[in-house]
């Protein structure tokens, strides 16, 4: 996830954890600017798909009309 920070910091926060247990580690990693953030999102993206990560299934429709999308449909949708 990007976000920024109180003090204008652009942040990226990556959480592990399992699927079937309560085990949960949080990192936060603070960029000069936006757009090193952005690059620095995408790599990641990039790393964990070919690692064969997915995104998960949304079992709660009613409440989620949003699909999963990669940072780059995201960011060519301007």
């Amino acid at each position: 996830m990007l976000q920024q920070d109180l003090f204008g910091t652009w942040c990226i926060i990556k959480v592990y954890g399992g699927l079937h247990n309560n085990h949960c580690h949080k990192q936060v990693i603070a960029y000069p600017n936006e757009e090193l953030a952005l690059q620095a999102l995408s790599e990641i993206e990039s790393i964990r798909r070919a690692r064969g990560y997915e995104y998960s299934s949304n079992y709660l429709t009613d409440y989620f009309h949003l699909k999963p999308q990669t940072l780059t449909e995201v960011l060519n949708k301007n």
